[in-house]
């Protein structure tokens, strides 16, 4: 939820009606607000996240963001070098999906309204995404990330997950 979303719902938690009781669930609590936390009860289910934890998600926010870039480039190499990492460490193709379909989401509300709340971490690739792909081509990408983050549970060979990254991918764009 972004800060925009927090102070919206931050309304409803001063003055909820009677009947109604909120469960926040995330997965590190320094994401909300401090007033959304001062107006909460916080029990911890598990452990923060790890450093190293947090070191792979951001890793993985930054490839997401040049894996954005390299879709919108006339280079069919730049796909392919950023997609490299994946072969080096396999474990951050699930973390980049998870993000590239947070940046598509973006694209595609940029797309109708450029003031949207952003989700990813990527908005400046979002707001580039919305002025260069028409929404048909933004919503295939979502698909396409739907399907690879499926054959990636499935724990798909590696090296033909990444080429089917980049065909997909090109292909969604109708490159």
């Amino acid at each position: 939820m972004g800060e925009e979303a927090q102070n919206a719902l931050l309304k409803i938690l001063e003055e909820p009606p009677e009947y109604v009781r909120f469960v926040l669930t995330v997965p590190v609590s320094s994401s909300l607000l401090t007033t959304i936390l001062s107006r909460a009860a916080v029990y911890s289910l598990g452990q923060q996240l790890s450093d190293s934890l947090n070191e792979k998600h951001g890793i993985a926010c930054q490839k997401a963001a040049a894996v954005a870039d390299a879709l919108v480039s006339p280079n069919e190499f730049d796909l392919m070098r950023e997609t490299g990492a994946f072969e080096k460490d396999g474990e951050l193709i699930t973390p980049v999906l998870g993000e590239l379909r947070l940046i598509f989401r973006d694209a595609v509300a940029k797309k109708q309204n450029p003031a949207a709340a952003e989700l990813s971490s990527a908005g400046a690739q979002a707001a580039m995404l919305a002025r260069s792909c028409t929404t048909a081509q933004l919503v295939a990408l979502m698909e396409t990330v739907a399907q690879l983050e499926k054959a990636a549970a499935q724990n798909a060979n590696k090296s033909l997950l990444i080429t089917r990254f980049c065909s997909l991918m090109r292909k969604a764009l109708n490159k």
